[in-house]
């Protein structure tokens, strides 16, 4: 047998009897497999075969390495398989590859990424001082490349599964106010941002699905609102008499500001150039400031419901259902129904800022 490698792949036959395969993998590096006969016929279909699962990626490398750079894999994913995904998971997602991913791997062959690789990268996004969050989030997009190209069958396992990820961390709010607080911001808060406000914290939704939500969403007759959630699933949830009120309070501004009413497919909540609200972070922040009181995100203030609904003396339970949290517990399963109809009147006895209501309004119209 020769004692050098020479070209690539081939067979050929030992000084023993048996005959061997030759090729080099990802990386470059030369491998030397027993085909396990003497057998010149069967020593042939055995390299046929081998080769065929070689080139497949079954073995991870390939007699005729195909140009697989990790930036045409990305660009292949987010043009063939990111389709399904939400138009912010998307954006998420072409963040990380733009930013951090391809500037790392670059034109590496996407086959020749392994666990080691992987880790390597978490070590380093750990070195410049990443959080583990944002790691995870990296991660979770790298992932999703590796599990468009199993299902194409261009490879065939998924590397980032087997790597040891980040622990993630519970990210609060800065600041989650009293009712006081609430009440002093309220306050110092721009007339035309005090219903959005309101809103937020006597509902406990997040920002994006008050954000969303329009006039037609709003069932007056039995006090419900119907908000898509995280996940893009709908759900009704029961307005308190703080919620409700603060929602007949701008349909009634509207209608006699514009002379007729909005219709249902118009914006919950509108600020004063008649567009609808996305955040209010500059009155917030300026409110906080004359209220003398720590700043809050718009954030804080579902958490600030979560705590007046505990102070309410509400189970666990209830609370979860109030804030659109999935609960798969077969108890909370079975009695659904009977506690979506319990949850309803829960929110009628609710008190968020009813003390401060009368007087809120009052200024409102002034």
């Amino acid at each position: 047998m020769k004692t050098q490698y020479g070209d690539w792949p081939r067979k050929e036959k030992a000084d023993n009897g048996f005959w061997y395969a030759f090729y080099r993998d990802a990386h470059g590096q030369p491998h030397r497999v027993s085909l396990k006969t003497k057998n010149e016929n069967q020593a042939n279909s055995r390299y046929q075969d081998l080769m065929e699962q070689v080139d497949r990626g079954v073995l991870h490398y390939s007699p005729r390495p195909k140009a697989l750079p990790f930036s045409e894999m990305v660009d292949r994913y987010l043009n063939e398989g990111a389709g399904r995904l939400r138009p912010r998971s998307r954006e998420r997602h072409e963040g990380c590859f733009k930013l951090h991913l391809v500037p790392y791997f670059k034109s590496q062959s996407i086959k020749a990424i392994g666990v080691k690789d992987v880790a390597a990268y978490i070590r380093f996004r750990e070195k410049k001082g990443a959080a583990a969050n944002t790691i995870y989030k990296e991660l979770a997009a790298l992932s999703a490349v590796f599990t468009f190209l199993v299902r194409d069958e261009v490879l065939v396992q998924n590397p980032v599964l087997a790597v040891q990820k980040p622990k993630l961390q519970v990210i609060r709010p800065n600041y989650t106010p009293t009712l006081e607080e609430v009440n002093l911001i309220l306050e110092q808060l721009h007339k035309w941002a005090r219903r959005f406000f309101l809103a937020l914290c006597t509902t406990g939704c997040r920002l994006g699905e008050i954000q969303k939500a329009n006039i037609g969403d709003v069932n007056f007759d039995r006090g419900t609102l119907r908000v898509i959630r995280k996940g893009g699933k709908p759900q009704q949830i029961p307005l308190n008499p703080e919620a409700l009120a603060c929602i007949e309070d701008e349909v009634k501004f509207r209608t006699e500001r514009f002379g007729t009413e909005p219709g249902a497919d118009q914006p919950l909540f509108i600020n004063r150039y008649g567009r609808r609200y996305r955040k209010i972070r500059g009155s917030l922040k300026a409110a906080c400031e004359k209220a003398k009181v720590p700043y809050i995100t718009h954030h804080s203030l579902r958490h600030f419901f979560a705590n007046a609904l505990k102070d309410q003396k509400l189970d666990i339970g209830e609370i979860s259902r109030f804030l659109g949290h999935a609960n798969p517990t077969v108890t909370q399963n079975i009695y659904l129904h009977w506690r979506d109809e319990a949850l309803h009147g829960r929110a009628q006895e609710v008190q968020v800022l009813r003390p401060r209501m009368e007087k809120w309004q009052k200024s409102a119209k002034s």
